[in-house]
């Protein structure tokens, strides 16, 4: 009879410690730190570059000229590269036609839980008061928001052709800026959050990338913005800075009345969302402000190849400590485990209760 309590007493220990690996990110990223380690390694911020300059190259990607269509068939073609599902998601901004460019990566455990990288590929020129002027000026945007875009390029690019627990969605945004007719401003992410309402989707978190490449006087950065200090995708993406010790400084604003990017719809319908950004205006956060923003100065000359890639690979690892792996390489997945748990639960169950008759 003792021999059968040790035995239960040992089956339910196997379960607890099974369980473990899995109870928060920080212990998901402890647990599984060889593995990301490789992954983030993967992350070539040479291919970022390239990307920015692919960006840059289409001279202005201002939402009403035919640069910004070129833009998104070329964000598409991207997408599709790598063998995701991506669609066009049409609205007006104005009196101009624009869309947003979604794709997906379908999770495998639970795919209607949803993680979002999103960053605006449209651009400005801040003298372009006219649509004639705007077609004679270049708006090359490399930080903003090529560097954004091409960050989230190379996110889905490490993550492709992995079995992630949840899905992942990647969305570059269109009609980001406000036009020299004010038609824009942050139309293409009202559009799809609108969308994913109706649909009643929702998301365990989001990132908002725009302008990350800008390094100014400063060593790495990035600003994090949030609209509630509890962002657990800001906070797991603070801890894999600590624990991958990335070359990144980063701070961290609470502040819900910052609404000028891609994030503020999501605040307002209540998503879960960060804006991560090199400077963050009125937020107090002392980094410098890109002073090339909106001009045809904003190239690729101007930034940092080493600071978005460490802000890259911040992002990536706090993904995937929210968003873990279902895969058998090192260590059981989070579905196998589950499964696991309950087997042991029901033997301990059973051996409990043999024991009961045997004492009667």
């Amino acid at each position: 009879m003792y021999r059968f309590l040790a035995f239960a007493q040992a089956i339910i220990l196997a379960a607890m410690l099974l369980v473990v690996p899995f109870a928060s990110p920080s212990d998901a990223l402890a647990s599984n730190r060889p593995q990301l380690v490789e992954m983030l390694g993967t992350v070539d911020g040479e291919r970022i570059m390239a990307t920015i300059e692919d960006l840059q190259n289409f001279g202005s990607r201002a939402f009403y000229l035919n640069g910004s269509q070129e833009t998104a068939e070329y964000v598409h073609k991207r997408f599709m590269d790598l063998g995701l599902d991506a669609e066009y998601q049409d609205f007006n901004a104005g009196i101009h036609p624009s869309q947003n460019v979604v794709a997906t990566l379908q999770g495998s455990l639970d795919p209607d839980r949803r993680f979002l990288i999103g960053a605006h590929y449209d651009s400005e020129n801040s003298m372009a008061t006219s649509l004639s002027l705007a077609e004679n000026l270049t708006a090359p945007g490399a930080d903003d928001d090529a560097s954004g875009v091409a960050a989230m390029i190379e996110i889905a690019t490490v993550l492709q052709g992995l079995s992630l627990n949840y899905t992942m969605k990647y969305v570059a945004f269109g009609a980001e800026e406000l036009g020299y007719d004010h038609g824009g401003g942050l139309k293409g992410s009202f559009f799809y959050v609108a969308s994913e309402k109706s649909k009643n989707h929702s998301y365990e978190g989001s990132a908002i990338l725009d302008m990350i490449g800008y390094q100014g006087d400063s060593g790495n950065h990035a600003t994090i913005v949030v609209d509630d200090e509890n962002n657990a995708l800001a906070n797991a993406t603070m801890e894999a800075i600590s624990a991958q010790d990335l070359n990144l400084s980063v701070v961290v604003a609470v502040n819900p009345t910052i609404g000028y990017s891609d994030h503020y719809p999501f605040w307002l319908a209540g998503y879960p969302s960060m804006l991560v950004c090199e400077a963050a205006p009125y937020t107090g956060v002392p980094y410098e402000f890109n002073p090339f923003y909106h001009s045809e100065q904003d190239t690729v000359d101007h930034l940092s190849q080493d600071q978005m890639t460490e802000i890259t690979k911040a992002l990536l690892a706090g993904i995937l400590a929210m968003n873990g792996l279902a895969i058998e390489e090192n260590g059981p997945s989070v579905t196998t485990t589950l499964v696991l748990v309950a087997l042991c639960a029901v033997v301990a169950v059973l051996v409990i209760y043999y024991i009961s008759r045997v004492k009667k």
